[in-house]
Formats: structure tokens, sequence, C-alpha cells
């Protein structure tokens, strides 16, 4: 199964059909990924462009909230989209999305748990992992398991080691490009991350961040509520700068 879905997605992408065949492929393999993850549950109207690559190491859980958007059709993105979206949970691993989520060519890879707040948004080429991964010499850390045994052998290249540590994202937040969002973070309601931020501590609300590591350089005034108690679907303040230093 797993290898059928690659061979229709590199057809598509090989022929570079046109958007509305390309939008079914994505539905296609999406289908195929439920078939194949009991685990893996999808809320009504979420919108799918291009194949997102879907992965869960044995027992585990992906929850796709109403209305989400996966973005993984790199001609959907003006500023260069490197990878589509990848989902990835090992044994135990849990991975929620909220309500009216954007993704775009982003990585989210648990072994704990990673839960993204409703309405937040995240820019094209974020990765957000919750564990560390083997990094001792010899071997690679995004290796396939040479067997499924292997895989659940902590220590096996592309298994996460060294333990995890949940993340939290609220709700409302913005993401920028090429954010790193390491282990044990949370991040508080109507955030923004500047691009090529690395999240390393705890992000308050109504935060502006940016660097490596990320620090705050603003507080924003907390958003007005819309008139059904709902927070606005974007960032909380989009005129905010980050230091004209910060990309």
């Amino acid at each position: 199964m797993r290898r059928m879905l690659g061979q229709l997605r590199a057809w598509t992408e090989g022929l570079r059909l046109g958007p509305r065949l390309h939008k079914w492929s994505g539905r296609i393999a999406v289908l195929g990924q439920r078939m194949l993850y009991p685990g893996l549950r999808i809320g009504r109207g979420v919108s799918i462009r291009g194949a997102p690559c879907i992965v869960m190491h044995g027992e585990g859980e992906i929850r796709i909230g109403d209305r989400v958007r996966l973005i993984s059709d790199e001609r959907r993105s003006s500023l260069g989209m490197y990878t589509p979206c990848k989902l990835t949970t090992w044994p135990g691993g849990r991975i929620v999305l909220g309500d009216h989520v954007a993704l775009g060519g982003t990585i989210v890879a648990a072994q704990g748990s990673i839960e993204i707040g409703s309405r937040t948004m995240i820019a094209v080429n974020t990765i957000i992992t919750d564990a560390d991964r083997d990094l001792a010499a010899g071997k690679d850390p995004w290796a396939r398991p040479a067997s499924p045994a292997a895989s659940a052998v902590p220590g096996a290249p592309g298994e996460p080691v060294g333990g995890a540590a949940g993340i939290r994202i609220g709700r409302h937040v913005w993401i920028g490009l090429n954010v790193l969002i390491l282990r044990g973070v949370t991040i508080g309601d109507n955030s923004i991350i500047g691009a090529y931020s690395v999240v390393t501590t705890d992000v308050p609300a109504n935060a502006v961040v940016a660097g490596n590591p990320a620090r705050v350089v603003r507080i924003l005034e907390p958003p007005a509520a819309d008139a059904d108690g709902s927070r606005p679907a974007g960032p909380p303040d989009a005129t905010a700068a980050v230091p004209e230093d910060t990309p």
C-alpha cells in the first residue's frame, strides 16, 4: 500500500497534471493512508493540495480537525517549498491539529504528543519535533529502518532517542517559514514566530519572538474577540515587525 501511494504521487507530479486533478491525487493518497493507519482521524471539510506524507510507526494517533488545510504542492508557494507536509508518529506518539489549522510543507514528528491549536497558520519548511534524533557516528538520523523490527529498537537509524517532551502550540498562532520548534516547548495563544527562528523555550501568549535561539522582541495587545467570541483567523497584529536584522 505504501509503495502504491508513493508511485501515485510520483506519477501525478511527474506528469505535472492540472490543479484540479493534482488536488484529487492528494485526496486519494490520504484516503489510502486512512485505510493503512487505523489511528488516523480526519475531520470534515479538510482541504488538501498535493500529496502529504503520513507515516505511523506502530500504534499512535493523528487527529486532523475540521477544515484543516494541508498544502504540499510547491506550485502554491511563492517562497519555495522544499518538502510536502509530513506527519510522523513513533509508537505511542500523538499529533492533534485543531480546526482551521493551515500547514504548508510542514514536518511534524511526534514520539510523545504535539498539539496545534485551532486557527494556527504555519508557513513553509517549518519543522516541529518533540524528541531528539540519533546522531551517533555512522548513523543516518533520517534513514529508513532496515526492517519493521529495527524501528522498534531504540537507537535504530531514524529512531528518536533521548526521550520526548510534548509540544503545545496555542490558538491563532502565526509561525513563519523555516522555523524549528524543539521538544518541551509551549507557545501561547496569538503569538508570532519570526522566520528562521529556533524555538527552544516557552513563548508567552501575545508575543512576537525571533532569532536563534528565539527571544521575545515585542508583546502585542490581545486581539479583540469577534461577535461570536472567536479570535481573528490570523496573526494577532499583522503589522507587527521583528527586528530588521532578523530574517
